[in-house]
């Protein structure tokens, strides 16, 4: 049996990445940790990117609920802005954390934090940043803004709402190979520049990007600047190891 088990939560209503994100997460735990990816159930709207908060809050919070009750010994919702995190928090006993804070609280190590974000519109039944207030307020909320660096958009391209609500009907996984495709585009055009500029004009030490559909891609990026890197899904799951270590390592010296 697994010394521990982790629970990531893809907050859409497909499964088009959930293995996706699981590879990436295996790659960020020691062999004796399992990890398991879920996506939310039906009732929340096929979008490209993530719907809307109020369009799946209440069954990320039931599923967030059910993994404490199956036992798992941590949780990790995968989306960079957090979505549901204070909520979740309040409903288990168990660590939960998102990409977000596990960056805010593993950045500083290592200097000023850079966010890069993608700079897209929403799509239909979606709600995207359209600026990088978010982040701020986000780096606030963590208590770390005074090491946070800048908020920079990587511009990447949507697809039409018709082609995301014929690619989902008729090919789900066009539509995943089209929207990894355009962010691995992006990452090595706009990407690249917006790194260069975290860099030379805002001092960043630290670049954390802020998308896990990004998940895995970095490489294609990390040979070309300075920064320390930061996975969104990575990040957020070896910090969820952490904070799950800790605590069992709690409980062990309470027992003695």
């Amino acid at each position: 049996m697994p010394r521990m088990r982790l629970l990531i939560i893809n907050p859409l209503a497909t499964g088009l990445y959930d293995e996706d994100t699981a590879v990436v997460a295996r790659l960020a735990v020691g062999a004796d940790t399992e990890i398991e990816v879920r996506h939310l159930a039906d009732g929340v709207p096929h979008t490209a990117y993530l719907p809307s908060q109020e369009l799946f809050f209440n069954q990320l919070l039931s599923l967030v609920k059910r993994g404490e009750q199956e036992g798992f010994d941590g949780i990790v919702i995968a989306c960079a802005s957090d979505p549901g995190l204070s909520d979740a928090k309040t409903l288990v006993s168990i660590p939960v954390t998102a990409p977000f804070e596990a960056a805010a609280y593993t950045a500083p190590a290592f200097g000023r934090m850079a966010v890069l974000y993608p700079g897209i519109e929403s799509g239909e039944g979606e709600n995207l940043p359209g600026n990088g207030n978010f982040a701020r307020e986000l780096a606030r909320r963590y208590g770390v803004l005074d090491r946070f660096a800048c908020a920079l958009p990587i511009t990447v391209r949507h697809p039409t709402n018709e082609e995301t609500e014929t690619l989902f009907a008729n090919d789900p996984q066009a539509l995943r190979t089209l929207i990894r495709g355009r962010m691995r585009e992006a990452l090595a055009t706009s990407g690249a520049a917006q790194l260069k500029r975290a860099y030379e004009e805002y001092e960043a030490d630290v670049a954390f990007f802020s998308c896990t559909f990004w998940g895995g891609m970095l490489s294609a990026v990390a040979p070309h600047t300075p920064l320390r890197l930061l996975d969104p899904i990575g990040t957020a799951t070896a910090y969820a190891q952490g904070l799950v270590a800790g605590r069992q390592l709690i409980a062990d010296r309470s027992i003695e």
